[in-house]
């Protein structure tokens, strides 16, 4: 039923299909190991849509029938905000929490988990594009501490940004996420690399939380969080997105379940690496900022945190921390959220969805091939008995 859907959709612009198809296979995948029933989406994103006439938005009635066809049993809360060449559409499902029977909106917070990566990636590009750092810059040129090496060879910043560095995934010694960062340097000192740089792709969040402390460091900011907003949030008007929100505020604001914990997760090294909180309505504004960057200040920042850095032969290709497929994306988990961004500049679309709920992100087959470009052209799905088709690392 849901497929058949999305298929009649289709006898439209190819565009808006692949777009809505992209849309609801994501939305599909963040539900695939938990049902969630939908409550009615917001008033706020029922009378914006109801002006529409969009290229690639789903209309009310398509919203409906899209979104709400997959969303049965939980009232775990879900937002989707879509972009289509400039005009934006929030939808909101369930309810804030199980004693807030509000219906998440675009200014609700969710915490994005690795999402976060690509605001490290960025504030990489600038620093870049400014020339206070490059990209071959070994990291130990900024971290205050002695750095593992391979064969002479040293790890660099881009390695960092590209998951190459060999580092392990995490730094391996108890509260990692929450510990001081001299605790952090004392690992990264004692650490045996797991390859050479610059040779082997290993998901690392060790790695990501290094690189947003050696900017901060190299900047001269009195943490990631202000460096975060000093160059990004507020040069684009994110005024709801930060890692550290007062706890009050936080909790008044914040979309959750049973299996999330709000502002528990910690940073790890200072929140480079998955410490961010934020609303539809900021990621919108960062959407725009991806899709039409020579409206901002630092277009060519942008431009070189998605150039292709990193490519081999499993399928894993890289900007700075963006994953590079046939839509550029990233995803995150952290402490029951799930969440996506995907974009592609050239068709000037994109979309974030957030969840609280339980259950793995990345598992449904027709996503999988939608963001490696293999989906069968026309609906922009695959069928429903597609080989199982497991994604990169988020």
């Amino acid at each position: 039923m849901f497929l058949f859907s999305a298929a009649r959709i289709a006898n439209r612009s190819h565009s808006r299909v692949a777009f809505v198809g992209l849309v609801v296979a994501s939305i599909s995948l963040l539900l695939c190991t938990s049902a969630l029933q939908a409550a009615n989406y917001g008033q706020e994103a029922r009378s914006s849509l109801a002006q529409l006439q969009p290229t690639g938005l789903p209309t009310p009635r398509e919203a409906n029938e899209l979104f709400r066809s997959k969303l049965n049993g939980s009232e775990n809360p879900i937002i989707v905000a879509l972009y289509d060449h400039g005009r934006t559409a929030v939808y909101g499902y369930g309810q804030m929490s199980r004693l807030d029977p509000k219906v998440p909106d675009r200014d609700s917070v969710f915490e994005i988990g690795s999402v976060s990566k690509v605001f490290t990636g960025l504030l990489l590009a600038q620093m870049v594009v400014n020339n206070e750092v490059n990209l071959n810059d070994p990291i130990d040129k900024y971290l205050p501490v002695s750095v593992p090496q391979w064969d002479k060879q040293k790890i660099t910043l881009l390695h960092l940004a590209t998951h190459t560095s060999g580092l392990p995934g995490m730094p391996g010694i108890k509260d990692a996420a929450t510990c001081p960062i001299e605790d952090i340097y004392a690992a990264l000192s004692n650490c045996q690399l797991r390859s050479k740089p610059g040779t082997t792709y290993l998901y690392s969040n060790f790695g990501a939380g290094l690189l947003g402390q050696a900017l901060v460091l190299r900047a001269g900011a009195d943490s990631f969080d202000s460096l975060l907003m000093e160059r990004i949030c507020k040069p684009l008007g994110m005024n709801d997105t930060r890692v550290n929100y007062d706890r009050a505020e936080l909790m008044s604001r914040v979309a959750r379940c049973p299996e999330s914990s709000p502002g528990k997760g910690g940073t790890l090294a200072g929140g480079g690496a998955g410490g961010i909180k934020t609303t539809a309505n900021d990621m919108l504004k960062f959407l725009a900022a991806y899709i039409e960057p020579e409206k901002t200040s630092f277009a060519p920042a942008i431009k070189l945190s998605y150039r292709l850095q990193w490519k081999d032969d499993n399928q894993h290709t890289l900007g700075l921390m963006w994953n590079i497929n046939s839509m550029i994306n990233k995803g995150g988990d952290v402490d029951g959220y799930h969440s996506k961004i995907v974009f592609s500049p050239e068709r000037k679309l994109g979309f974030f969805v957030s969840r609280a709920g339980t259950g793995a992100l990345m598992t449904n087959p027709f996503v999988a091939r939608l963001l490696s470009g293999e989906a069968s052209q026309g609906a922009g799905i695959v069928p429903a008995d597609a080989e199982n088709q497991e994604s990169a690392d988020e």
